[in-house]
C-alpha cells in the first residue's frame, strides 16, 4: 500500500511503518559515520557540563572505531529485490556461504527459463547464456573520531562548546561471483540487432541458419556487461554503447574522508551536583564525499555533503549514592534533531513501474525516417542505429534536501570508584529524502525507448517472378518499441508468439511491441525477418513479415523514478562502554572500551520471503513461488512519491581515550 511521506515529529518515522509496492533502491543513503552519539557520550561524561567550575574548563578525547554491516539479505534485498532467486531462503536470515543472495542471467531461448531471471540479451550476451550470480555485499569502516569540549563559565556559568569530527576509511564491496552454467553459442537472428545477415550458399537467405550477429561478437558473460562496461564491437554502421553507471567493481571500493564537522553550543540551565540539564544549538559542514554514480555500491563517507543545522537538549539525574560517596548510578539522555539542507548529487535511476529498468537496453531514434511505412502510413521515426544501457541515460544531478535527521539516546551509567560501566540505547532517524532535478529536460530533447526483445530492422522481400522470392540487404530500421518490457523478459512473447486481431503472429513479427503495423518500405515492399533455424517450405523461405510501431512510445523525463527512489531511515542500537578513570590531581587521563549493535529497520515490502510474496513483478511464475499472491501488473505511480525504508544493520567496536583539563 501507498501512503505519502507524513512528518511533523521524528518519533513519528519511527512507529509508523509505510507499505509500498516492491521496488529497488539504486541508491543507498545511509547514516553518516560521524552521526553516533553513542560513541560520542561514552566515557566521558563526569567531565563534561560540570556544575562546580567558575573558571574554563576542557576535555579532548580520541576514538577509534571499527564497524563492520550484518544482514547480508537486507542489502541484497535492496539492490535486487524481485530478481532474487526464490530459492534463497530468506527466512534463514543468516549471511554466510549457503545464503548468499542469487540472480539469474538468461536469454530469451533459455529452455524453462526462469520469469525473474534477467533477460541476457539487454547485457549484450545470446540468447541460450545462463549463469548464476551471487552476492555477499559488505560495508566496513575503520575510523578515529577526535572530540572536544570546552566549558565556557568564565563568560557564563554553564555555557560550553563541543565540536568533533572523525576521520573515516570506509569499504564497500558486493563480492559477485558469476557462475557460468551455460556460456551459449546462439547467433543472434536476422534483424533482431542489426541490418545484415550471414548465411551459406548462393543465396544466403535461403539458409535456415542465416544470422545476424555472430556469437562471437558478444560479450562472454554478465560480469563483462556490469564490471567492464563492454559491449558488442564490430558491426558496421551501428553504435553499441557499454554500461557507464549504476557499473559494480570487481574489487571492493575504498574512500577516505572527514565525515563532516560537527558542532554545538549550548547551555547548562539547570545544574548541580545530581542533575543537569541544557538545551543547544547543533550545526555541521559537509567534508564526506557526494554521490557520483558510477558505481552501483558507492562508498560514501559522511551524510552524501549536506550542511546541517538543528537544536538538541541532554540532561542527566543521579539515581542513588553509596555510603561512600564512591558508588552511583544516573540516568542520562541525549537528543538533537537538524535539517539536511539541499546539496548537489548525481544519481541513476529507474523508469518508473520498472525496477531494475537502469539495465535494460535503449533504442535512439530519429524522427526524419526516410524509407519507412507502417502500412500504407509513412513513418517519420525510425531507430537512429544507437543502443545504449538505460543507466547511461537516466543518470543525472540532483538537489536533496531532508527535513530532518534525529537521535535519541538514554543510558545509565553505574561509577565504582575509578571504573564507570555504561548500558544504554540510542535511535536514530532520517526522514524522507526530497529529490529534485537540477535540468528537466535531460531526455527531452532526444528520442528513446526500450528495445525488449523487439526485431529493430526489416529486410525487404521481393519477388522476382512466379515462385521466385529473394531478401535484400541491408535492412531498414524499424520504429519498433516495447515500453512494457521488463528486465526479466520482452514482450514478443518467445517461441509462441501472440495474436493480433485474430492472427497467429510467430516470435520475430514483432506482435508485442507497441501499436504493432505491417512494416513496408517506401515503395511499399514488405519487410521481413528470420529466425535462426527456421526451415518452413514456403514461397519466402521461412522469412515472416515483420511488424513496426505506428507510435513509438518514448521516455522522457516525466518517466524518470525520482520520487521512488527517495528513501527515509531509522535504526535502533544498543551499547555498552567500560570506561577506567586515572587518579590525577590536574590532568586527568581516561580511557575504555565500548561496542555497539545497531538493527536498521525495513520495510515489509523488502521482507523478500523464499516466495517472494511481497516482491513481485508482471511475470511472477506461481508454480515457482507456492502460496505467493504475486502482482498481476505493475501499479507503481510516477506522480505519487514513495518513501522506502532503507537502513544499515552493523556492528561495531572502540577503544575511547582522552583526558580532562
Amino acid at each position: 500500500m501507498n501512503r505519502l511521506c507524513k512528518l511533523s515529529l521524528w518519533i513519528t518515522i519511527i512507529v509508523i511503518n509505510q507499505h509500498i509496492e516492491a521496488l529497488v533502491i539504486p541508491y543507498l543513503s545511509f547514516r553518516s559515520q560521524g552521526i553516533n552519539d553513542a560513541r560520542e557520550i561514552a566515557g566521558w561524561q563526569t567531565f563534561i557540563n560540570r556544575f562546580d567550575m567558575d573558571s574554563w574548563y576542557g576535555t579532548f578525547s580520541i576514538t577509534p572505531e571499527y564497524t563492520r554491516s550484518f544482514r547480508t539479505y537486507q542489502l541484497a534485498d535492496y539492490l535486487w529485490c524481485d530478481a532474487l532467486a526464490p530459492e534463497f531462503d530468506y527466512t534463514i536470515k543468516t549471511p554466510g556461504c549457503c545464503n548468499d543472495p542469487l540472480i539469474r542471467i538468461q536469454g530469451t531461448k533459455v529452455p524453462d527459463r526462469r520469469a525473474n531471471a534477467l533477460m541476457a540479451e539487454n547485457f549484450y550476451l545470446p540468447t541460450d547464456f545462463k549463469s548464476d550470480v551471487h552476492f555477499r555485499p559488505v560495508i566496513e569502516n575503520f575510523l578515529i573520531d577526535f572530540n572536544v569540549y570546552i566549558g565556557l563559565d568564565n563568560l557564563v556559568q554553564g555555557m560550553f562548546f563541543r565540536i568533533h569530527t572523525p576521520i573515516c576509511r570506509t569499504s564497500w564491496a558486493l563480492n559477485m561471483q558469476e557462475t557460468i552454467i551455460n556460456p551459449g553459442t546462439n547467433n543472434y537472428d536476422p534483424g533482431y540487432f542489426n541490418d545484415t545477415f550471414i548465411g551459406s550458399g548462393a543465396q544466403p537467405f535461403q539458409d535456415p541458419n542465416a544470422f545476424g550477429i555472430s556469437r562471437t561478437q558478444l560479450l562472454k558473460s554478465f560480469s563483462e556487461y556490469i564490471q567492464d562496461g563492454k559491449a558488442i564491437e564490430g558491426v558496421t554502421d551501428i553504435n553499441y554503447e557499454g554500461l557507464a553507471y549504476a557499473r559494480i567493481s570487481r574489487n571492493k571500493l575504498t574512500k577516505t574522508r572527514l565525515a563532516e564537522i560537527t558542532a554545538a553550543w549550548g547551555w547548562n540551565f539547570l545544574s548541580s551536583e545530581d542533575y543537569h540539564f541544557n538545551i543547544n544549538i547543533r550545526g555541521a559542514a559537509p567534508t564526506g564525499n557526494r554521490p557520483q554514480a558510477f558505481w552501483l555500491f558507492e562508498p560514501i563517507v559522511g551524510n552524501g555533503h549536506h550542511w546541517e543545522l538543528g537544536a538538541g537538549v541532554s540532561g542527566h539525574v543521579c539515581l542513588g549514592r553509596g555510603e561512600s560517596e564512591d558508588k552511583d548510578l544516573s540516568f542520562y539522555i541525549d537528543a538533537y534533531f537538524t535539517h539536511l539542507f539541499n546539496t548537489r548529487q548525481c544519481r541513476t535511476f529507474d523508469l518508473c513501474g520498472n525496477p531494475l529498468s537502469r539495465y535494460m537496453l535503449a533504442m535512439k531514434f530519429t524522427d526524419s525516417a526516410q524509407n519507412l511505412r507502417a502500412d500504407t502510413f509513412p513513418m517519420p521515426f525510425a531507430n537512429a542505429r544507437q543502443f545504449t544501457p538505460v543507466a547511461n541515460l537516466t543518470t543525472i544531478p540532483v538537489k536533496v534536501s531532508a527535513l530532518f535527521q534525529g537521535e535519541f539516546l538514554f543510558k545509565f551509567a553505574y561509577t565504582v570508584r575509578n571504573f564507570q560501566l555504561d548500558l544504554g540505547f540510542d535511535l536514530w532517524a532520517r526522514s524522507c529524502e526530497n529529490i529534485q532535478p537540477c535540468d528537466t529536460s535531460v531526455l527531452s530533447s532526444n528520442l528513446w525507448a526500450l528495445k525488449g526483445d523487439a526485431f529493430t530492422y526489416g529486410f525487404p522481400g521481393v519477388s522476382i517472378a512466379t515462385g521466385n522470392f529473394t531478401i535484400d540487404q541491408p535492412g531498414i530500421a524499424l520504429s519498433a518499441s516495447e515500453s512494457k518490457a521488463t528486465i526479466f523478459t520482452g514482450t514478443n512473447n518467445y517461441p509462441f508468439g501472440l495474436k493480433t486481431e485474430g492472427e497467429p503472429l510467430a516470435w520475430n513479427q514483432n506482435p508485442g511491441i507497441d501499436n504493432p503495423q505491417q512494416a513496408n518500405n517506401a515503395s511499399d515492399i514488405p519487410l521481413y525477418t528470420h529466425q535462426i533455424g527456421h526451415a518452413t517450405p514456403s514461397a519466402t523461405d521461412g522469412w515472416d513479415l515483420v511488424r513496426t510501431s505506428s507510435l513509438p512510445q518514448f521516455f522522457d523525463d516525466t518517466d524518470l523514478g525520482i520520487n521512488r527512489a527517495s528513501t527515509k531511515s531509522y535504526s535502533l542500537k544498543f551499547f555498552s562502554h567500560l570506561n577506567y578513570t586515572f587518579a590525577c590531581s590536574c590532568w586527568t587521563p581516561f580511557i575504555g572500551i565500548g561496542g555497539e549493535l545497531e538493527f536498521g529497520d525495513q520495510d515489509e515490502a523488502f521482507g523478500c520471503s523464499q516466495c517472494r510474496k511481497h516482491c513481485c513483478n508482471s511475470n511472477c511464475a506461481t508454480d515457482q513461488c507456492p502460496g505467493a499472491t504475486c502482482c498481476t501488473n505493475n501499479v507503481f505511480s510516477c506522480d505519487k512519491p514513495g518513501c522506502t525504508t532503507c537502513s544499515l544493520s552493523q556492528w561495531g567496536v572502540w577503544i575511547k581515550g582522552g583526558f580532562a583539563f
